[in-house]
């Protein structure tokens, strides 16, 4: 039995898009027999990876297919190699950067009362968004029309 030398996440941690499926690659180098290596997104261990090794059995590989969630964005991606020869696992990890469209709600205003609403009555609306990347314009329209948002009146 040979304990792992190092375990690390292979390619780069760039943005990923929230729904579509992605594989990520650990790499363990050192470890005999197969090392025991899990997938974890924060707490929660993930499944459905696979292994792939080499032909002198120095090195393993672990691929995870996984399909990140908009939710997972900052969550922390990890692998880890158990091995009853370390006090502890070896670990690699990323924080994930996922991208997704915008959502969009719109309720109305807080202090409204949709039942005492006049035809000249003004209203107010709240837009909340969840974005990543961030929305770089927010714009307000009624059919075709644009609407004008008042800031100072608590508008945005």
């Amino acid at each position: 039995m040979v304990k792992p030398l190092w375990i690390k996440l292979l390619g780069e941690n760039v943005p990923f898009s929230a729904e579509h499926a992605h594989q990520f690659r650990c790499e363990v180098v050192g470890a005999r027999p197969t090392p025991n290596i899990t997938w974890w997104r924060g707490n929660t261990q993930l499944f459905s990876s696979k292994y792939v090794e080499s032909e002198d059995k120095n090195k393993t590989i672990s691929i995870l297919t996984y399909r990140p969630s908009m939710d997972d964005q900052g969550k922390t991606l990890e692998c880890r190699v158990h091995s009853p020869l370390l006090d502890r696992p070896l670990t690699d990890s990323w924080k994930l950067n996922i991208l997704h469209i915008p959502l969009v709600k719109l309720d109305l205003g807080k202090q409204m009362n949709a039942t005492a609403i006049t035809e000249t009555a003004d209203v107010y609306f709240e837009c909340t968004i969840k974005a990543n990347p961030w929305v770089y314009k927010v714009t307000w329209r009624l059919n075709t029309r644009g609407c004008k948002h008042h800031k100072e009146d608590g508008g945005g």
